[in-house]
């Protein structure tokens, strides 16, 4: 189960990522730049710092989610009117 100080940052980036800013986009999308305190996923160490950034993976995840849930919806022909 995450800490809570991991469950508090994951709200704090998502609600970033949401709103669309752009004002921590260097501290979260810069290749080659390890950041331990503001790094969101476990599998930290396996990443590549100079192909992937801080917080790609978690906007997939983000993205694959919102794909998710569009799927039935999609499935059904109904489009929520």
């Amino acid at each position: 189960m995450p800490s809570r100080n991991t469950t508090i940052r994951y709200w704090i980036f998502y609600r970033y990522y949401r709103s669309c800013a752009d004002y921590l986009d260097a501290a979260y999308f810069v290749r080659g730049k390890s950041d331990m305190e503001q790094y969101l996923e476990t599998f930290y160490y396996e990443r590549d710092p100079q192909f992937s950034t801080n917080c790609d993976f978690k906007v997939a995840r983000i993205l694959a989610n919102d794909m998710l849930q569009a799927l039935p919806t999609f499935r059904t022909g109904r489009t929520g009117q």
